[in-house]
């Protein structure tokens, strides 16, 4: 499952029983809501009205079943909703009570969750399957229990107005429901096998205009239908297995399908002709199981055994001027803006995007500190690093850390020692395992990596530390012997950050990402894939 947040920027994506978050733009990994119990992630949705609100449905074991809402700039559980088990210590088979489909409304007041997950088949009807849940955001009550589906229900979507429901279940039924009364206005039936695999819905998704709804049949076609009348006006063949996820682009004007044949194929919706089978240029996203494009429509997320992305526009930061513009929305929007500057420091030409900001915004000084700390320090040139981190701390003193993830912080760390400033570099670098874990970094040691931008060897680093702090007695000989409750005076535990090994396409000086080849869909093929 894998889904855009609201302004495009961040991808979330599920990863066991937790949730992971990448920059869009360059498939970095740039955070990771931890595993919260025994239970496997199963669905995602961002909220559309605030842009730090994500839902995550949960399932997989038989006394798993729930829906959290998580802040994803704080990192933290904000509320819990009972799913298919409503009181404690009460059992459900793991395959119903998984929580397969998450949906807020477009205007954000209402979440609906459908059970059941996708990754079993139950080829019949049966009496136990959980109803719809409809939970009232902001009081975070349960409001309606909707009815109707006998089958796993594995897809939901709102038209854009908010008035319509839909509804896909593996009973063979896609039923549209009134938001006003949350009672079904029609049950549109698979005119395939009545029975067995093929019958079976698998996602549904309204066309922006509301007035047609597409389902994605098992039967391997797509199906167009009327929402006014609940007639089956088209269906589009193509496909040479079941089709797993349809998505709309936000202009209305093309209707994309993935399929467990391993194809995404793009349709012209006012013909409802085939326009062309979207080129993978070698990235292996294996079966469609999901499909997002992001608000602009200029990307479109597949999701499968991992995640794949098509882009149709160069990478935003390498464009100051589109970046700043998405930066000055996320000024102006409830995000926490140190917690996304973080997320996206990695793209080591951000200042360029800052410096174009208003410099009166207080939340801007220290931002373009950090990152112009961050270049610098990507080029060796320490002075001038230096000399960045000073207005950063000047800005920020209270926690000048925390503007940079994990391979940032080395890179600045590595210009203090080579300033003798081991005392700055070694606060710099306390945050341990609580930061590793937000950058959502392995805790595994990698011992003797490199950094991609600086070349310098990570080990060696920390020994330099220790030896200027050494010589200078501002602390103890070693970083792991300075007491956890150090005497006024002295500095905190610093903990030795660990950072993974990069891949290969990250591991270049050029501080910019090659933007894609393609030009737009036509001729598009993957840019990147996010494990």
């Amino acid at each position: 499952m894998t889904r855009f947040s609201r302004d495009g920027q961040l991808i979330a994506v599920a990863s066991g029983g937790s949730v992971r978050l990448w920059d869009a733009a360059t498939g970095r990994l740039v955070r990771e809501l931890p595993a919260v119990g025994d239970g496997a992630v199963c669905s995602v949705a961002f909220s559309p009205t605030d842009d730090r609100l994500l839902a995550v449905g949960y399932g997989g074991t038989h006394d798993v079943s729930y829906v959290a809402l998580w802040d994803i700039d704080a990192g933290t559980e904000l509320a819990r909703f009972a799913g298919a088990i409503d009181r404690p210590g009460e059992m459900i088979d793991a395959n119903v009570g998984a929580v397969g489909a998450l949906a807020f409304s477009p205007d954000g007041k209402y979440l609906v969750a459908g059970f059941g997950t996708k990754n079993f088949f139950v080829s019949f009807s049966f009496p136990l399957v959980p109803p719809l849940k409809v939970w009232e955001v902001a009081t975070r009550r349960l409001i309606h229990r909707l009815d109707g589906h006998r089958n796993y229900c594995v897809s939901l979507d709102f038209s854009r107005d908010g008035t319509l429901l839909a509804s896909g279940s593996r009973d063979g039924t896609a039923i549209i429901w009134s938001t006003k009364t949350w009672k079904a206005m029609h049950t549109l039936q698979n005119p395939g096998p009545a029975s067995g695999y093929l019958g079976m819905f698998e996602d549904v998704a309204f066309s922006p205009d509301g007035k047609t709804l597409a389902l994605a049949s098992r039967g391997g076609s797509v199906q167009l239908w009327d929402v006014a009348t609940g007639k089956i006006l088209q269906t589009l063949k193509g496909h040479s297995n079941a089709v797993q996820a349809v998505v709309f682009s936000p202009d209305g004007l093309t209707l994309a399908s993935g399929s467990s044949d391993e194809t995404v194929r793009l349709w012209n919706v006012e013909t409802r002709r085939e326009l062309m089978q979207l080129d993978r240029g070698g990235v292996e996203s294996g079966q469609v199981s999901s499909l997002a494009f992001s608000p602009d429509g200029q990307h479109l997320l597949v999701g499968g055994n991992g995640a794949a992305f098509w882009s149709t526009t160069p990478v935003v930061w390498n464009d100051p001027d589109r970046a700043a513009e998405k930066l000055g929305r996320l000024l102006n929007s409830n995000a926490d803006f140190r917690s996304r500057i973080r997320m996206f420091s990695e793209n080591l030409g951000l200042h360029e995007a800052l410096a174009k900001l208003d410099a009166k915004d207080r939340r801007v000084k220290p931002a373009l500190a950090a990152a112009q700390a961050n270049w610098h320090a990507s080029r060796k040139a320490w002075p001038e690093a230096v000399a960045a981190f000073d207005r950063l701390a000047a800005a920020d003193p209270a926690s000048p850390g925390e503007w940079l993830r994990t391979p940032g912080l080395l890179r600045l760390a590595t210009a203090l020692v080579h300033r003798d400033r081991p005392g700055d570099a070694a606060a710099l670098l306390a945050g341990g395992a609580r930061r590793r874990t937000a950058d959502g970094i392995p805790p595994a040691a990698l011992q003797g990596s490199n950094d991609p931008a600086t070349g310098e060897l990570l080990n060696p680093l920390r020994e330099a530390v220790n030896n200027r702090l050494t010589k200078a007695r501002e602390m103890p000989a070693c970083l792991s012997c300075v007491p956890s409750s150090p005497a006024r005076g002295r500095m905190p535990t610093p903990r030795w950050p660990i950072i993974r090994r990069p891949s290969k396409r990250s591991r270049s000086r050029n501080p910019r990402q090659r933007p894609p080849t393609s030009s737009d869909f036509t001729a598009a093929e993957a840019t990147h894939t996010l494990p």
